[in-house]
């Protein structure tokens, strides 16, 4: 028989004062949604269940990204438009990044305040201000710097001051590790002696000696350089010593290194340029995200089948294909057991629970209810007089839950010496009386006995009725036209009175 519950218009369900108890169905008839009541939340307030359409999905997607949480950017939602309007705020990254041996790509500048490990290439247009670990190129692939030899090769062009860290402190090369040639234009300072440029030939300051020595040789270009590089405020921009290059910033249209540590700033591509962090859009695209995943999940139409605001799986759940084993719903009845609910006119064509079993055979589905006493851990045997399962018809008998009684009972129950394979039973119907208790209508006990709880009334018949049956012995009637309790004996009806 369908289970009709409670329904009405969206109007109505608007300004419904009351909120739904716990549990209880509403059926809103003029958008086709079912909600759930809570016991607290108006009805008004709460969110539908069922009847979810393209609108609900995008005002839901649009609030979850208003409400937020979020960090470093803000959504504002326009229903009418259907527009979400997004403003971001000193976006950064809230943990390492591991570019896997891929790519960062785009448009912009790279602020890093911290040390930079790179292994690999770095590929910079611009001026960079920091500590480097790792070799330098020109455009044309020339070693400005190198790295593995910790060399500089400064075969490029110089376009400031080249200033020591410390005064008085650090040479241009080493005993042992020269320059092979010197190239300047006005003069070199010694202290505070100059040596200039007179006309194409060496000047030296009055006093000054050497040693019988000439000054000359021609230098071949691109020599090696070990020195650090220092910034305009004195601070060390490429270190020898340790090979590592600081900076607080890097511009560059590509940088490639087999590890950076720090805030990352722009897009992520892999080795075959395909985007996989777009930095405009603000998205990760990936096949395969491996870990745990917070957050809802939607469908490939933005239907959300899983609700991680609230707690909850929204779409259909198909196991025809996967071999799950049992599935349990509830294990702790302290908590509630399984519930079902349904909203719908009487007239609706639907069950509310089917079983539909497939084999050859001429076995029937079973719905099976065992019923133990003691832990699922460690179960003990039940006892005479036990419930074993109870049906329970109810309706309501006005407009709240409140008002809610038991028509009919229908109980199992264990009728008799209980021993290993062996539990004898009884069935025992109970029906209410129009006072609201429960009376016994009928029993059929573990002797295969039916006791009544009341008067037994035979199916009447007239004679005519009576005739057109096919009589079998010990078949029982009431007939209407003799006033008889009459039955079948042999191969004739006998009046019992």
């Amino acid at each position: 028989m369908p289970l009709q519950i409670r329904r009405g218009t969206d109007a109505e369900r608007q300004v419904l004062a009351t909120a739904p108890q716990a549990g209880e169905l509403i059926w809103v008839t003029d958008q086709a949604k079912l909600y759930v009541g809570d016991g607290t939340t108006l009805l008004k307030d709460l969110e539908a269940v069922t009847g979810f359409n393209a609108e609900d999905a995008q005002d839901a997607v649009a609030n979850m990204l208003v409400a937020g949480p979020n960090t470093g950017i803000s959504f504002t939602y326009n229903d009418g438009a259907n527009t979400i309007s997004a403003t971001a705020n000193q976006p950064q990254l809230l943990q390492n990044l591991d570019l896997n041996s891929f790519n960062i790509t785009g448009s912009g500048g790279l602020n890093i305040t911290g040390n930079s490990t790179i292994n690999g290439n770095l590929t910079v247009e611009g001026k960079i201000v920091a500590d480097y670990n790792g070799s330098v190129f020109g455009d044309d692939s020339t070693i400005l710097v190198n790295a593995v030899e910790g060399a500089v090769n400064l075969s490029g062009t110089v376009k400031d001051n080249i200033v020591p860290g410390t005064a008085d402190t650090h040479n241009v090369g080493a005993p042992g590790t020269q320059f092979n040639n010197v190239y300047v234009k006005n003069g070199v300072w010694v202290d505070g002696a100059a040596i200039t440029n007179n006309g194409g030939a060496i000047e030296l300051p009055a006093g000054s000696t050497v040693g019988g020595l000439t000054l000359g040789g021609v230098a071949e270009p691109g020599a090696n350089v070990n020195a650090n590089i220092i910034g305009d405020d004195s601070s060390t921009i490429i270190n020898t010593s340790n090979n590592s290059v600081t900076a607080n910033s890097v511009s560059a249209s590509s940088v490639t290194a087999a590890a950076i540590d720090g805030d990352l700033k722009g897009s992520v591509f892999t080795d075959d340029s395909t985007v996989i962090v777009n930095s405009i859009t603000k998205a990760i695209i990936a096949e395969t995200v491996t870990g745990d995943l917070r957050g809802s999940v939607s469908g490939d139409d933005s239907t959300i089948l899983v609700d991680a605001i609230a707690s909850q799986i929204k779409g259909n759940v198909n196991n025809d294909t996967v071999d799950t084993g049992n599935i349990i719903l509830n294990k702790n009845l302290t908590t509630g057991g399984l519930f079902l609910e349904t909203e719908g006119d009487g007239e609706d064509d639907y069950d509310l629970f089917t079983v539909q079993a497939y084999n050859d055979g001429a076995d029937a589905p079973a719905q099976q209810v065992v019923k133990t006493r003691g832990t699922k851990a460690s179960p003990t045997a039940i006892q005479d007089g036990d419930g074993i399962f109870r049906i329970a018809y109810m309706g309501y008998g006005g407009t709240t839950a409140g008002s809610i009684g038991v028509a009919v009972v229908v109980d199992a129950e264990a009728d008799g010496t209980i021993a290993t394979n062996q539990v004898p039973g009884r069935y025992v119907v109970r029906t209410a009386t129009a006072a609201g208790g429960l009376d016994e209508a009928v029993r059929f006990n573990s002797k295969q006995e039916t006791v009544f709880g009341g008067p037994a009334q035979l199916k009447s018949y007239t004679t005519a009725q009576r005739n057109a049956l096919t009589g079998v012995n010990g078949q029982m009637i009431y007939n209407t036209d003799t006033s008889k309790i009459q039955a079948y004996a042999g191969s004739s009806w006998v009046d019992l009175h």
